[in-house]
């Protein structure tokens, strides 16, 4: 068996920042399958830092569909999403960030295209007209012209995964998990 391979790149968060699918009423469910047409995509990517100063990229994606059809026969719902998730070099590992930029536009665009498809799906599973996959797409040519544009970097503190250090966390929830065994109350009584 061989050892695993990790790339120099890895996901440390993925987050919806809007997610509406709304049924359509005109939609008559008549094909158990339909290629879903007029599908957009829009791919942004922002260098980014997150509180302890590890650089890597936030990689948004945003995807619409309006629930029409070319030939204007309804759809069985539209469309309006934006995911991002945030992606970053393993300490140990040695990537240049014009790397990690490629790694980025392409390998974590691709990952969070995957990510908001199994949340459509999910939720879609619930909706009136039955489940909505999007499809599966070649998203080089999104990369590419995104790696053309010069780079945009987010400042520090819009980075959502900002969060205080394990350091000031850890000690406090481990110690009211101890008081919560031992029945003392958690205030320091």
């Amino acid at each position: 068996m061989a050892a695993l391979l990790l790339s120099g790149m890895q996901p440390v968060r993925f987050w919806i920042e809007k997610l509406c699918l709304e049924a359509s009423a005109d939609y008559a469910n008549t094909e158990i399958f339909r290629p879903i047409p007029g599908i957009t995509l829009k791919l942004s990517l922002q260098r980014a830092a997150d509180n302890v100063g590890t650089i890597g990229y936030k990689v948004s994606l945003a995807i619409s569909s309006p629930g029409r059809a070319d030939d204007n026969s309804p759809m069985p719902y539209s469309l309006d999403a934006i995911a991002t998730g945030y992606f970053a070099a393993p300490r140990e590992a040695e990537v240049e960030i014009t790397e990690l930029r490629r790694l980025a536009a392409f390998n974590g665009a691709a990952i969070v295209y995957g990510f908001v498809r199994d949340c459509v799906l999910q939720l879609s599973s619930f909706g009136l007209h039955g489940p909505f996959m999007l499809p599966a797409v070649n998203l080089a040519a999104i990369a590419d012209e995104v790696l053309a544009q010069p780079e945009t970097e987010l400042p520090r503190e819009n980075l959502a995964i900002n969060s205080p250090p394990a350091s000031e966390e850890g000690p406090s929830i481990r110690r009211s998990r101890r008081r919560a065994r031992s029945g003392k109350p958690a205030g320091g009584g």
